[in-house]
Parts: structure tokens; sequence; C-alpha cells
């Protein structure tokens, strides 16, 4: 069932005679399910274990006789293959009972089980596409997206949603961050079964996705025949012609000697490297003229590519780099709305970084930044008006002290008006963290590892006044080790 109205009108057909009778309901979304009936009437089905899966294929395949013992092996690991999805167990197992009996065959049928299970029956592509196009329209370039990353990649849903707003997929709400909405679209995606919530946080919210194998093929197919991107997964003598107007490119495999800026550089607005190289050559970058999305972790570079700064349009960079200090001139990329830099050693941001008023999100893993020179008193921080993460911002929200000689921390609610999440780590020298820091009345969590006893008893009674004034929400989380 895919919509409550369609419920609405089932319903109705049944008396209410308190007979005991029982109704079970099927549906792919959360939110039919919950409209029918209350949550302890609710049974989600989880994907079936290595063991039960080789049961359901050999009932399949050979009813109640008994699989041959030089097949049983690859048979068991054709199963674990199908991840779980019982319904492409029922397909992979009709194939394997209409086909030979033969290792090499099996053998064939497991390295080939996604589109072997796609190619077997129509009627299996037709269910994938039943949960595709009842997605609503802004749902559909979401999951679409997710034909960008390998299979079995796992990304990070914060990472997930800053690519969306990159990629402008996100409808604005007045009344929401253009990343809350965002996650709220990964939740529908998650609750209608498209992608999958491969790790939840203490709290239950999702931390990282990722795509079942078989909808991954559906969402490469569909993603292709609407021209939404192209995927270069294989070494190639020459690009299609066909996909030189391609707005999107994933690079997963070696492009070497082909001049990648030559056929899509006028066309492509994102661009994907999962694929592991080091490149010294990046003058073919300047050719992206209308790139917003730059998404080459997979690359290593020696050093910042200067050219990055000619593109303008740029919302979204991600680079790996080996040594690294940025150019003053990227405060160009006015549109930048996240930077990520992951580097071996410390990255030298320039104080131009804050002359960047859409800059919302910044990550690195070692750096070094030069405040503003008038800034002691934070009002020249206010110039990255829209920051939100930075690992006094007026919009910040997370905010993560790491193995500072911080001693005392003067700090309220004027600083940080909407931070959500402060967390100190091995912050020992840290004497005390101040009261005022519990009435910030956005604070959810201060979380504390590896920090002086006198900063965890301040922490303490931070909780206990607010506890006393009613705010029982502020979570405090504190481990030693």
């Amino acid at each position: 069932m895919w919509d409550t109205k369609a419920w609405d009108e089932v319903q109705r057909l049944f008396p209410d005679d308190s007979n005991g009778s029982r109704i079970i309901l099927t549906t792919r979304l959360a939110d039919v399910a919950v409209y029918a009936g209350s949550s302890s009437t609710i049974h989600h089905l989880s994907c079936l274990s290595p063991e039960k899966s080789w049961n359901l294929l050999h009932q399949t395949v050979f009813g109640e006789e008994c699989c041959p013992c030089e097949l049983e092996e690859i048979g068991k690991e054709i199963a674990k293959n199908c991840k779980g999805l019982p319904l492409a167990l029922v397909v992979i197992g009709g194939l394997l009972y209409k086909g030979k009996r033969t290792l090499d065959y099996w053998m064939y049928v497991k390295q080939n089980v996604n589109s072997a299970v796609i190619g077997a029956d129509d009627q299996f592509m037709e269910i994938l596409l039943l949960s595709y196009n009842h997605l609503r329209h802004h749902l559909r370039a979401c999951f679409l997206y997710m034909a960008v990353f390998p299979e079995d990649y796992k990304i990070r849903k914060s990472k997930l949603t800053k690519l969306w707003v990159a990629e402008g997929f996100i409808k604005p709400d007045r009344s929401k961050s253009l990343e809350a909405v965002a996650e709220k679209y990964v939740e529908d995606l998650v609750d209608r079964n498209m992608i999958l919530a491969h790790e939840r946080s203490y709290t239950g919210k999702i931390k990282i996705c990722s795509i079942h194998d078989l909808l991954r093929d559906l969402c490469v197919r569909k993603a292709q025949e609407e021209n939404f991107l192209y995927l270069c997964d294989r070494p190639v003598k020459n690009f299609p012609e066909g996909t030189y107007n391609q707005r999107r490119l994933s690079i997963h495999s070696d492009i070497y000697g082909h001049h990648l800026e030559d056929v899509y550089g006028s066309y492509v607005r994102s661009l994907g490297y999962y694929l592991y190289n080091s490149i010294n050559e990046t003058s073919f970058i300047r050719s992206f003229l209308l790139l917003r999305v730059l998404n080459a972790f997979g690359i290593s570079f020696s050093e910042f590519p200067v050219e990055i700064v000619e593109l303008v349009n740029l919302r979204y960079i991600a680079l790996h780099i080996k040594t690294c200090e940025l150019p003053a001139s990227i405060s160009n990329l006015f549109n930048l709305q996240t930077l990520i830099i992951y580097s071996y050693y410390t990255v030298k941001l320039p104080s131009d970084i804050w002359k960047m008023p859409r800059l919302r999100h910044i990550w690195t893993r070692n750096c070094f930044l030069d405040y503003p020179s008038a800034a002691g008193n934070g009002e020249k921080i206010a110039l990255l008006e829209n920051l939100q993460t930075l690992k006094g911002f007026l919009q910040l929200k997370v905010l993560l002290l790491y193995e500072t000689d911080l001693e005392h921390l003067k700090a309220d609610e004027t600083n940080f008006p909407r931070l959500q999440h402060l967390t100190f780590s091995c912050c020992r020298e840290l004497v005390e963290i101040p009261s005022a820091i519990g009435d910030i009345p956005t604070l959810q969590v201060i979380k504390l590892f590896e920090c002086s006893t006198s900063a965890v008893n301040s922490v303490k009674l931070i909780q206990e006044e607010q506890r006393d004034l009613g705010n029982d929400n502020l979570q405090i989380i504190i481990q030693d080790f």
C-alpha cells in the first residue's frame, strides 16, 4: 500500500465487530504503517541472515530435495550475495531452478548476481520501479544521486546532506536550515526503504547511509536513462557521444590518457573522483568553469590546485592534499558553502577566509587559522554569518575543542546563541566550563572526553542547575580512559 488514502478506502470495507479478526497490511512506507495502526502493531522486516537466506534459496531451487554437495558451498555464497533480500533470493532461485545444475553455471551466477536477478525477471524491476515512481519529485533527484557513489559505499549523512544542498536539490524552508531539510529528506528515503541507515547515533539519528546493491543498480539505470549523470566505472577507450552534455560526472576508473575537460568541461556542474590516484598536473581544472561541486577525495594532490580559485560557481570542495597552504585568493569563491580539506599535515587557512559570507561548513583534521586582527571582541568573526560548523559565531551549531591548552573559557549565550553540540576532547588544562554555557537555549549536548576533574565537576554542576530550572533536555556525556 502506497498512501494513507488507499488505507482509508480499504478500511471502510471491513466491519468492526470486535470478533478478534486480524488484517495484515504490507507497505514500504513508514508513515502509512503508522497511520494504519499504533506503533506497537508495526513489525519492521529486517534482511534475512545468511543462514535463513540459504534456507530460502535452497527451498526455491530444490524444494524437499537435497542440494548436491559440490553446489552447497557456492550456493551459500550466492545467497549471501543477495544481501538478505527475500525478493532477490526468490528470483535468483527461480533462475537456478531452470538452469544447469553445474558448478560452472552456478559460479557464473555468483559472479553476476545483480545483473542475473534483474535480467531474470522483469517483474522484479517493476517492483523496484514502483518504489521509485511513488517518490515525491524532490526526493527523486536525491535518490538518483546515490548512483554517484561506488558499490557498497558508506557515506556519512552529514556529507550527503551538504552535497545535496550544493547541488540545489533542497527546497528552502523559512523555519529550517537547508541542512535540516536535507536531513528530513534522508529520513524520508530511509522510511521508504530506498536507502539504508547503516549506522545510527546513540540518540537514534542516522549517521551513515548506504544503498542495497540491487537498488543501486536501479538507481544507476534510471540516472543514466534520465541523463542525470555519466558514471565511468570501467576503463574506456572513448567517452560515449551521448554523454557529452552530462552535468554530473562520477569517475570510479582510471581515465589516464583521456582529456576529460575537452569533452565535458563546458557542461559539467558536478565532478566526483572515487578512485585513488596522485595527480601533479592540475591545469585541466580551470576548464570546468561552471563547476558547483568538486568531490575529489580519491585524488591525492601534492598541493592546493590554485586553478580552483577561478571556478567562482563552486559551492562544495572536498580535496585530499599532501601539503597544504590555501591561497588568500580562495576568498574569490564567494559562492562556497562547504570546504573539506584532508591532509596528513597541518593545513594553513588564510585570514581572507573570513571574507566568505556564504561559507557554512569547514572541516579539516589539523589546521592553523589566523583570526582577524580586530577580532579581540569577536566582531570580525560575524563576517562569516552563515557558518554552522567549524571544528564567537552567531550561527555556529557544532563546536569541538580538541587537545588545546585552554585553561579558562569565557563564553555565554551572546557568543554562541545557536550552539547545539559542544565537545571538549583531551582538554586537560581546562579548569572549568562556565555555568553560563548552560543558558544557551539551543544547547542539546555537552561532551567531555579525557578532561580534567575540575572541568568534569563543573559540567555536572551545569546539569544540576539546568534541572533545577526545569531543563531536563540537556545531555551530559563524560568519558575517561
